[in-house]
């Protein structure tokens, strides 16, 4: 424990005794003797790996709250520190640790409130880990990725909605202002109550999602807020962008542009159990005022956590009037900026975090631009900027009216002669991206999306074979499969896209088990008849090659002149000639159809 006070090992375990000493076990079921020792014992690492010191034994196993097992950071955190002047005292009750980031990826993932959907949310401007992706989780965020907040010793991701201006662009922010405000630990409202509760650093692997609710619209929670800033702004805060847009003129005064600052608070209170919910929100909450306590937290949300607040400021210009969220386009007839919502997946280091607690917030401390409290900042990246370059950036094209993209395993693959090759020969005017790849199960598909995405197809269609439906991997049924199939269709059809997936043809190879009769037969049983009620649900059309009394049905015994290798379809000679013509005579009508609509 370098640097630590003469007497705080002391303090330390009085504290132990009197409170707790639990050990991590892994999982979801940390126990709270790390978070006190964040706050306790915040000095920096000198292990290259920026972990801490090792755990003690707990004396009492009692847990106080739940979070995910720490993760170390994976680089050397003391290169990420530079000396500075002591914070000076805050002049309210609480200490605040402030912090700046650069604008981020512009993206239609959402971790928090649509894991495992890529393209599910609407256009997001994320800022902090720069390799946050619709499956990001705690353990791959504090694993990997630079982040825009001054250094990766936080990894946490934050998005807010990006900005429209009205004429074809998004507007990325110059830079967003954290704060992170919470009473000390000698605060009386920071003491447990009968055990539970009191004031805490954030728990790992917390995350959720606050501000404007589509279930509770009426409920404007999070204090959302929008002013201007600069030479000629006007002073308030204002409810929509509209009015805050009316104080910010967007002509440059001496060569200097006004700022529209975009504001919305997180909650500041956790029930000690869930890092998430069913609704990404529930879990959390704010602080209620009593008649004569003032703010508190509710009894089922004992434990506060570090109130964050955000603050995006974005450069104006002559189209500011026009401005809004992307978000308000999915509210039929919301005024700009009703619909702010956010969110945030924590991902801090926790020796970082346990020293801007300790110091900033315990000691009552007003620390700006990274400064820890302690002598220390945390050092900005050079390539750290507060000025959005570009600050316009074309917003995504809508879906292309002659476009087709074709994925899945080596029956869809653009050989010479495969039914999606012999559709794109027949039908020039078509785009045709070839995406499909020989042995691509699901998890294929999902690797594939960055290619689907740049070919922004009017009509994907997928088609895996029995063989490759698992991945190779008996142990997934075929339900898991399906699911897992929907999860990506739905991500796709929220970008727009018509989606049509073909039935599962029958297969049969003597030399290879894999292939053989029965087990392809059962997995197509199982499998068709779920393809078939996803429409409407999950996809748009099915190619239903199964249901062809030629190619399948679903029970029948195969075909084998339409099979050369007991596999894959014959090349076809024309429509309907050939196993691969076969299936062109049952794909073409389906893809007409759709690219029609």
């Amino acid at each position: 424990m370098s640097g630590v006070k003469p007497g705080f090992t002391a303090i330390a375990a009085v504290l132990c005794a009197l409170i707790f000493c639990a050990e991590f076990t892994g999982g979801y079921v940390g126990k709270s003797f790390d978070a006190v020792r964040r706050v306790i014992e915040p000095t920096l690492s000198t292990s290259s790996k920026g972990g801490g010191s090792k755990k003690p034994t707990p004396s009492s196993p009692t847990p106080v709250y739940s979070e995910a097992t720490l993760i170390p950071s994976n680089f050397d955190i003391q290169a990420e520190m530079v000396s500075a002047a002591l914070a000076s005292p805050n002049s309210d009750a609480v200490g605040v640790f402030r912090i700046d980031c650069a604008a981020g990826d512009i993206t239609r993932d959402d971790p928090v409130a649509y894991p495992g959907k890529p393209g599910a949310s609407h256009l997001q401007q994320f800022y902090g880990n720069s390799s946050a992706t619709a499956f990001s989780t705690y353990a791959s965020l504090r694993g990997a990725g630079s982040s825009t907040c001054m250094s990766p010793v936080d990894r946490s991701l934050y998005s807010l909605p990006a900005m429209l201006d009205g004429r074809g662009n998004m507007v990325r922010p110059d830079f967003v202002s954290l704060s992170f405000a919470r009473l000390p630990l000698t605060d009386t409202k920071c003491q447990p109550v009968g055990g539970i509760g009191g004031c805490i650093p954030f728990p790992n692997g917390l995350k959720f999602a606050f501000g404007y609710d589509a279930r509770n619209p009426s409920a404007r929670s999070g204090n959302p807020r929008f002013s201007c800033q600069g030479p000629t702004a006007g002073a308030g805060d204002y409810g929509t962008i509209g009015e805050a847009a009316a104080k910010c003129p967007g002509q440059p005064s001496g060569g200097s542009y006004n700022r529209l600052v975009a504001s919305i608070d997180a909650p500041s209170c956790w029930d000690g159990k869930n890092l998430d919910s069913a609704d990404h929100r529930s879990h959390v909450a704010y602080p209620t005022s009593g008649l004569f306590s003032g703010p508190q937290c509710p009894s089922t949300h004992p434990f506060q956590i570090p109130a964050l607040s955000m603050s995006a400021r974005y450069t104006v210009d002559d189209s500011v009037a026009n401005w809004r969220f992307s978000s308000d386009e999915t509210v039929t007839g919301a005024q700009p900026g009703t619909t702010f919502r956010a969110t945030w997946y924590g991902a801090w280091d926790n020796q970082v975090e346990g020293a801007w607690v300790q110091n900033c917030l315990n000691k009552k401390l007003s620390c700006w631009n990274g400064n820890l409290g302690n002598g220390k900042a945390i050092r900005a990246g050079s390539n750290f900027v507060t000025t959005a370059s570009p600050r316009l950036v074309p917003l995504p094209s809508a879906p292309s009216a002659k476009v087709l993209a074709s994925d899945g395993d080596s029956i869809s693959v653009t050989w010479g002669g495969n039914h999606t090759g012999m559709y794109a020969a027949a039908h020039p005017d078509v785009k045709h991206c070839g995406l499909a790849v020989g042995g691509s199960g699901i998890d294929g598909l999902n690797q594939r999306v960055p290619n689907v995405v740049a070919c922004n197809p009017k009509v994907l269609t997928v088609l895996i074979g029995a063989n490759d439906m698992y991945s190779w991997n008996p142990a997934v049924t075929t339900q898991m499969w399906l699911d897992k199939l929907w999860i990506y269709t739905d991500a796709m059809r929220a970008r727009g896209y018509k989606v049509a997936v073909g039935t599962i043809l029958p297969q049969y190879n003597a030399s290879n088990a894999a292939y053989t009769a029965e087990f392809n037969r059962r997995r197509r049983d199982e499998a068709n008849p779920g393809i078939r009620a996803a429409v409407g649900k999950h996809i748009d059309a099915v190619i239903d090659f199964a249901a062809d009394p030629v190619m399948g049905p679903d029970s029948a015994a195969q075909d084998r002149s339409l099979y050369s290798d007991g596999l894959h379809p014959t090349d076809g000679c024309g429509m309907g000639c050939g196993g691969q013509g076969k299936m062109l005579s049952v794909y073409t009508p389906v893809v007409d159809r759709l690219l029609a609509q």
